[in-house]
């Protein structure tokens, strides 16, 4: 717990500012845990469940798998279709889950909202190995933007050249 990547996998280009520990972890890293999605971290663990409850479902569940997988949120829905074509694309498997009231997940405790890092409409990319490869802090103006931004991220989380 607390490890932290950085290097070509992970792109942290958009990000306002560096890595630093929040909370608690700020005083000692090594006893306290910072649940975060910053670009290189462990993505945390949140229950998530449907809007009809039943089994309660972790992130960590919905990723892995051999896939790269998009969280987003309320409004995300550029992001959706901008995964669909990076997918395509690329030949990339990328899978989505939407969070968020009455959508795919349902963040019943508020415990994604505290710690996805950005806004509803915002994405989070995790690699296969479950580590948070990049985030964006909203959607884009265009659906377009979505997708170039997508596809260039991908592309440099998976060495690709242009």
């Amino acid at each position: 717990m607390g490890q932290r990547y950085s290097g070509p996998g992970i792109y942290d280009a958009d990000e306002s500012a560096p890595y630093s520990p929040a909370g608690k972890a700020a005083d000692d890293p090594i006893l306290h845990y910072d649940a975060s999605t910053y670009p290189g971290c462990r993505l945390p663990h949140v229950w998530l469940n449907t809007s009809v409850p039943s089994e309660p479902v972790s992130t960590i569940d919905l990723t892995g798998h051999s896939k790269f997988v998009l969280f987003t949120g309320v409004g995300g829905e550029a992001w959706q279709t901008a995964a669909q074509e990076v997918s395509e694309k690329l030949g990339v498997p990328l899978d989505v889950h939407v969070i968020g009231y009455r959508q795919q997940w349902e963040d019943f405790y508020f415990d994604w909202q505290r710690v996805r890092g950005v806004e509803d409409s915002g994405a989070v990319l995790v690699r296969p190995d479950r580590f948070v490869a990049w985030r964006h802090p909203r959607v884009l103006a265009h659906a377009e933007g979505c997708s170039e931004r997508l596809v260039s991220v991908m592309k440099s989380v998976l060495g690709f050249k242009d």
